[in-house]
């Protein structure tokens, strides 16, 4: 399977990676708490993407396909597979697997110091501007940004700033975490196309993507710091000084990183179970075109 051009990939997916809870309390008090976290940081928005995005790379991959191959067999095929990809990758399924991951890891003075930022007049503006820039009606747009920010680079002391928000956060690690997951994901339902004696072990899937990481990780890099430079803009100095100060904190490591690791946590446990639904989910179709004995 072929990555897609990494720039759609980052524009889907740059925006989620800028944005246990002790019950002390009731049930309904911890749920609303976590909720509120959700909510705030943006992560909603950023995760709706998710699913769209999977269905768009695979759609792309069978219309690689030659026409002789879209048999009445493979397109009934393709449509459960895509009906599997949309519920294992679906919003509801994905927030499930990071709200668990905040109760485990963040304490409540964790989480009530990371909404004291969130909800600070910088951290609203810095949330807002992370969902912004995820439009896809922007892209255009960044894509200008970009190629002027290579022609004309912003003056050394900004451009050292979003580096160091860029390496503070992991933000290229983490992206390219994402688009390895994504890589293997629609890996796995092509996979399941094949004949049998053609098809890989998910594993095998898996190695083949990550001696992608450092090549990714190299490529993206300059172009994520770009887009840093493109989503804060109408920060200051002194806001984005702040901005990575937050980035920095105890709270804000602790937050990003337990964020970061749920939604890759969330991507693993659904690309397990969508793999296992696949195969499932085939066996059952062939098993209804044998005929009866």
């Amino acid at each position: 399977m072929r990555l897609r051009r990494p720039s759609a990939l980052v524009r889907l997916f740059f925006p989620v990676l800028l944005s246990v809870l002790l019950f002390t309390g009731t049930m309904v008090a911890a749920s609303t708490t976590m909720d509120e976290l959700y909510q705030k940081s943006g992560l909603r928005e950023q995760l709706l993407y998710i699913g769209p995005s999977m269905l768009e790379d695979f759609d792309k991959s069978m219309k690689e396909l030659d026409a002789s191959q879209r048999t009445p067999d493979l397109i009934q095929v393709t449509e459960a597979i895509r009906d599997l990809m949309a519920k294992s990758y679906s919003v509801d399924t994905l927030k499930d697997v990071v709200l668990r991951e905040y109760e485990a890891n963040l304490t409540p003075d964790e989480i009530n110091k990371v909404l004291a930022w969130l909800d600070s007049p910088l951290g609203k503006k810095s949330t807002q501007l992370d969902v912004e820039s995820s439009k896809p009606e922007l892209e255009p747009q960044i894509q200008a940004f970009i190629a002027e920010v290579d022609r004309k680079p912003p003056p050394e002391s900004r451009m050292n700033l979003v580096v160091e928000y860029e390496r503070t956060t992991s933000l290229t690690e983490a992206t390219v975490s994402l688009l390895l997951g994504m890589q293997i994901a629609t890996a796995v339902a092509y996979n399941a196309l094949m004949p049998p004696e053609q098809q890989m072990p998910v594993s095998e899937l898996s190695e083949a993507a990550e001696r992608n990481r450092t090549m990714l990780e190299g490529t993206l890099r300059p172009e994520l710091i770009s887009r840093i430079l493109y989503t804060y803009q109408s920060l200051s100095d002194q806001e984005l000084k702040q901005l990575i100060e937050f980035e920095a904190s105890t709270p804000g490591k602790k937050f990003t990183r337990t964020s970061l690791a749920g939604i890759q946590k969330a991507m693993v446990d659904a690309t397990g179970k969508f793999s296992s639904n696949v195969f499932q989910k085939i066996k059952d179709l062939k098993g209804k075109e044998k005929p009866a004995s």
